[in-house]
């Protein structure tokens, strides 16, 4: 049967073949040359006394494995030429049959054609072209959507230098007019370490006190409460119609501005400064302080709680111009507390409980935090700084950057502004607000003002 054999010395014509073709094809070459010789009874002969069948692809010999099969033929098993031939022309089709099945292994690949070159190079020109007009569309749209989507305050820190940020911000620190239109604290000149406006005060020692919910009178004598009623309210605001306030509803009961109150409590609270003669800490220029720490930019908000003495700082929250926290503690506060305020602060009695900070401990910070070029960015903040009983002149306040449409003293809420311009709504939680939350959406107010 054909291809059961070995033969050795084959002629140097089918060498050349067989080191173009995998070693599968040289086996079967092989195995066909046997067969021959067995049918013919013939020895292979050499061509030209040259002794190729001691060559394989790779170079290697191997003189000793050829000279013991030559042993093992018999001296009359003599190849002829016309066998030689018709297995030569056998082989050429096994190749070509091969070259057929597996075309990228055939040894002789046909030229392409000069219009299928052209074709492909006006492909890939197309598709570069493609490329590009893509690329130039992404970064338009990019730049439209970085005109008007609006970025966080984290974003807009790394696209814009502080510096730049810092000197933007500027612009719209408050005059020493405007300070006082706030009723900012400001210190006095003839007096350092104590404010001027105590116009904007109550002395502690005043004994009658009135209501900010209800109207009604109270006593607090040496720091004891005094009064014979409860207090009566609605803790929401009355609405406006056609700009007639009689004609608005209240928002918490939906009753008009005839309607019974709706809550009760204990006592009476007043928002009242009742500080009397006391000194304030002012923020000053600090020695061997670096450039990038002296144009700082910080947000700051205060929770407060009313006590015998007014509204009192009960948490402080500090963030930088990067929107990240900087500072937040709960504060324990120095008097009688008649109303947490809860609804609004966010405080709670175990809050007041669990807190050790004090108001000079957060005066303390605030101290070494800021310096007198720091910018302080916030809500109404005469009403915090006059809490913290600081005063601090480099001042940027939401409340007069975007005025209330009606104008006048009175201002936006900054729940109003964050959902004007910023599409946010804040201080919806039924705990209260919080005081990180309205600190950073102050410094993204500003922050989009410049940017935008």
């Amino acid at each position: 049967m054909i291809g059961q054999g070995l033969v050795s010395k084959p002629s140097i014509v089918y060498v050349n073949n067989m080191m173009m073709l995998p070693y599968y094809a040289k086996m079967l070459w092989k195995r066909i040359f046997m067969d021959l010789c067995e049918i013919t009874k013939k020895r292979p002969r050499q061509l030209d006394n040259v002794d190729v069948g001691n060559l394989e692809p790779n170079g290697v010999t191997r003189k000793k494995e050829d000279e013991n099969l030559t042993k093992e033929l018999p001296e009359s098993k003599v190849l002829s030429s016309e066998v030689i031939q018709d297995a030569k022309i056998d082989f050429e089709k096994v190749q070509d049959e091969h070259d057929l099945e597996n075309p990228k292994e055939a040894v002789n690949t046909p030229l392409p054609d000069a219009k299928s070159v052209k074709a492909k190079k006006k492909r890939k020109r197309q598709k570069r072209k493609g490329k590009a007009a893509n690329v130039a569309a992404k970064e338009i749209n990019r730049k439209t959507e970085s005109a008007t989507k609006l970025l966080s305050p984290l974003a807009l820190y790394f696209i814009l230098p502080p510096e730049e940020i810092y000197d933007k911000l500027s612009l719209y620190i408050l005059t020493d007019q405007q300070l006082k239109m706030k009723d900012f604290p400001m210190e006095s000149t003839e007096n350092p370490g104590y404010i001027c406006n105590k116009s904007c005060i109550t002395p502690s020692t005043h004994p009658e006190r009135h209501c900010t919910r209800c109207g009604q009178t109270f006593m607090v004598v040496d720091g004891q409460y005094s009064s014979l009623t409860s207090c009566t309210y609605h803790p929401g605001k009355i609405s406006s119609k056609n700009g007639v306030i009689a004609a608005g509803n209240y928002f918490c009961c939906g009753g008009n501005f005839l309607a019974e109150p709706c809550t009760r409590h204990k006592f009476h609270v007043s928002a009242e400064r009742f500080l009397g003669d006391v000194p304030f800490s002012k923020v000053r220029q600090k020695r061997q302080v670096r450039r990038g720490q002296r144009r700082s930019i910080y947000a700051l908000d205060c929770e407060m709680s009313y006590t015998t003495a007014g509204l009192e700082v009960t948490r402080v929250a500090v963030v930088g111009a990067d929107g990240l926290t900087v500072f937040r503690t709960d504060v324990r506060p120095e008097h009688s507390i008649l109303d947490l305020n809860t609804q609004f602060s966010g405080v709670t009695d175990r809050d007041v409980k669990m807190a050790t900070s004090t108001l000079e401990d957060v005066q303390a910070f605030l101290l070494t935090l800021l310096n007198a070029d720091s910018v302080l960015v916030g809500h109404a903040l005469h009403n915090d700084l006059f809490a913290l009983k600081m005063i601090h002149e480099r001042i940027v306040d939401t409340s007069v950057v975007f005025p209330h449409p009606l104008g006048g003293r009175r201002g936006s809420s900054l729940k109003f502004l964050a959902k004007k311009h910023l599409d946010l709504s804040i201080q919806d939680s039924s705990s209260g607000h919080d005081c990180i939350e309205d600190a950073r959406t102050c410094m993204n107010l500003m922050l989009k003002e410049i940017h935008g």
